[in-house]
């Protein structure tokens, strides 16, 4: 009989070999950088950065292959998909707050799960610079030989963009790429390969000099831009209730979209101006806006807040008519009306009912909280009283469970940081 341990060396050859053959079989992503990143100095006291929001110009185009069977024989697609992209996004907010502490800066903290119920909750400051980033390009090809083992490698091109709420700018824009290759068989969670590959993009932006100066108080920081006051006839106040003059509010209320992304919006005068958030924009300075009547023009950017997220435009030509905007917060326990185009114009139109729960102060902003849902698409649309007056404007919602909270700007603090003002 043969040796136990002959038997195992001739095991591990064979593995061995079988490791080198597969990975014959995959072809090696595109090559990065290899990061340098630079240590913080702790006696310029660096400045504290949050990652706030991870988006991807996903098309669904084929980027590459996952391979299984122990020959990598059996080859499936990768499309740059939301859905591809949601399997890692998790992963990378844990990925750069590591990546950031090793080097020495300082992080958001976490609350302890430890604390007393009757201990006071120490204070946080808010960070000095948010971080957003858009995963521009990927490039994935990966062989699973076995359940729970992975090789092959990702490549992927990351664009940063440093925001600063004091400046409500963004002041630093970088693109950085990175990738991760394995020749071996790894045991590894499906979404590390991906990880790896962004550890060494971030690993670029941590060693960009302009990225170290920024937040060592190097970069001088600029005020905030100053509007001058733009001027709006004010609306008649509206007869009768919502859903007389549903018709009117749907006129009222516009789809914008720039082909890739689509979002709400709604008529504040009779020049063409219209409010929307900041976050249906992005970088883009015009956007294609469908009126409520099927008619479609451009809009223009006149101004936006980044740290309120609101945007004014301007149509092409004036369209539709103005909304009324109230000029108080609603009181909790009133009725509220959203109107919106969720998931673009197929819903245009779209009118969903709750009440107010009251007005919330998240992160140093107030918001009107009410059970009326925000859809995806229904960002910048109106939020309606039973007088179908403007109260605010959707912002975001929250999934808590079977009720929704969702959230919306009052809409004299969106006139507000815009610096419009109601003759």
């Amino acid at each position: 009989m043969m040796p136990q341990s002959i038997r195992s060396t001739i095991l591990w050859i064979a593995l061995l070999g079988w490791g080198l053959a597969a990975w014959a079989q995959v072809p090696p992503v595109r090559l990065a950088p290899l990061p340098n990143p630079l240590r913080a100095d702790a006696s310029l006291s660096p400045r504290l950065i949050q990652m706030k929001k991870i988006v991807a110009h996903a098309n669904n185009a084929v980027v590459g292959e996952m391979r299984r069977g122990a020959d990598c024989a059996e080859a499936t697609p990768i499309r740059f998909s939301s859905q591809t992209v949601a399997g890692f996004s998790r992963s990378l907010f844990v990925q750069f707050r590591n990546s950031s502490a090793e080097l020495g800066y300082p992080v958001p903290t976490a609350p302890n799960p430890n604390r007393s119920v009757f201990e006071t909750e120490p204070l946080r400051s808010e960070p000095d610079f948010d971080l957003g980033l858009t995963i521009r390009s990927l490039e994935s090809r990966l062989c699973s030989p076995a359940e729970g083992l992975v090789q092959g490698g990702v490549w992927m091109q990351v664009r940063w963009e440093v925001y600063s709420p004091k400046a409500q700018k963004v002041l630093l824009d970088l693109t950085t790429e990175g990738h991760w290759q394995g020749e071996q068989p790894e045991r590894m969670a499906p979404a590390a390969p991906y990880t790896r590959a962004f550890a060494a993009a971030a690993g670029n932006l941590l060693g960009a000099q302009a990225y170290f100066d920024l937040l060592h108080g190097k970069t001088p920081i600029p005020e905030p831009e100053n509007f001058k006051p733009i001027r709006i006839p004010a609306v008649a106040e509206p007869a009768g209730s919502v859903q007389s003059n549903y018709a009117q509010l749907v006129n009222s209320t516009v789809t914008l979209t720039d082909g890739s992304r689509s979002g709400s919006g709604f008529l504040i005068s009779g020049q063409g101006y219209l409010l929307t958030n900041q976050h249906v924009l992005g970088d883009q300075k015009f956007m294609k806006v469908r009126l409520g009547d099927g008619r479609e023009q451009m809009a223009e950017l006149v101004r936006s807040n980044r740290a309120r997220d609101v945007a004014l435009m301007k149509l092409s030509a004036p369209a539709g008519l103005p909304l009324h905007l109230a000029a108080k917060l609603p009181a909790p326990g009133e009725d509220a009306f959203v109107m919106g185009s969720p998931l673009g114009k197929t819903f245009a139109g779209t009118l969903t009912r709750g009440v107010v729960s009251g007005v919330r102060q998240i992160g140093g902003k107030n918001f009107i909280q009410s059970d009326a849902r925000i859809l995806p698409g229904s960002s910048g649309g109106p939020l309606l009283d039973a007088r179908s007056r403007v109260i605010g404007m959707a912002v975001s919602g929250v999934n808590a469970g079977a009720a929704g909270i969702n959230l919306f700007i009052p809409i004299q603090e969106a006139l507000q940081v815009l610096a419009i003002e109601i003759e």
